[in-house]
């Protein structure tokens, strides 16, 4: 398993590292410092993609226009070596994301996020899950935008949950229905991440990538850009409510 990571040059404020993950999969970690784009103080500090880019998932005819827009010109049909190749494709766009953060301490929003990278790695079921999960409000998925495939004609997708913060960590959950590794620091990490807690970046041990993915994606249920899973009963004493139920203001 690659653990190597290939430090990009910094520009404009982003800084980026990538590394080779299996077979034509490679993950790359960039990290904004907003204080250096906007040109003063400004929250959040530092905001932290682990993004991935699979050229294998990618048309040829995809490949082409990357490789054009930098202005390199290839003989015989040859192309860039891989590495090369990930980062063109990355820098064109086409990349799917796969977690994000935001806080003040750069250090540790760049370990956490190689860390979740680590996790993706060994966890097929959890990087399918987020690979499909909508990155957008037109719901194109991760790898669907990673392709270039932007429906721009999609309608948003309904039946998010709104999730009242004092009902946030109250259910009984169904362990068993959890399709990922290490379903108890999963499950521990998401309803950290539904209760909005800011206690995020310091979990240790070999079970840490699971519950750092997890509070990743509680939040963005919190957030309602996915729907609750089913893990989480939605029906318990109307704790979870549809959208359409959630006050003004």
């Amino acid at each position: 398993m690659s653990i190597k990571w290939r430090e990009l040059p910094e520009s404009g404020g982003q800084s980026t590292s990538m590394r080779h993950v299996y077979r034509r999969r490679f993950h790359f970690v960039e990290i904004t410092d907003w204080w250096e784009v906007e040109g003063k103080e400004y929250k959040p500090h530092y905001t932290v993609e682990l993004s991935e880019v699979d050229i294998l998932q990618l048309s040829d005819e995809t490949i082409k226009t990357a490789i054009a827009s930098t202005g390199m010109h290839f003989e015989d049909g040859t192309r860039p070596r891989d590495f090369e190749l990930a980062e063109i494709l990355f820098s064109y766009g086409n990349k799917a994301l796969l977690w994000q953060w935001s806080g003040p301490v750069r250090w540790r929003l760049e370990r956490t996020a190689k860390r979740v990278s680590e996790y993706f790695q060994a966890d097929q079921a959890a990087l399918d899950f987020f690979m499909a999960r909508p990155v957008n409000k037109l719901g194109t998925s991760a790898l669907d935008y990673m392709k270039g495939n932007i429906n721009m004609n999609a309608s948003p997708k309904a039946g998010y949950y709104f999730i009242p913060p004092n009902g946030a960590v109250g259910f009984q959950v169904e362990q068993g229905k959890i399709p990922f590794k290490d379903p108890l620091a999963y499950i521990t990490g998401f309803m950290a991440g539904l209760a909005n807690t800011q206690e995020v970046l310091d979990g240790g041990g070999a079970k840490a990538g699971a519950y750092l993915v997890a509070l990743y994606h509680g939040k963005l249920c919190r957030d309602q850009v996915l729907p609750v899973p089913d893990f989480i009963p939605t029906n318990r004493n109307n704790d979870v409510k549809p959208t359409e139920d959630r006050p003004n203001g």
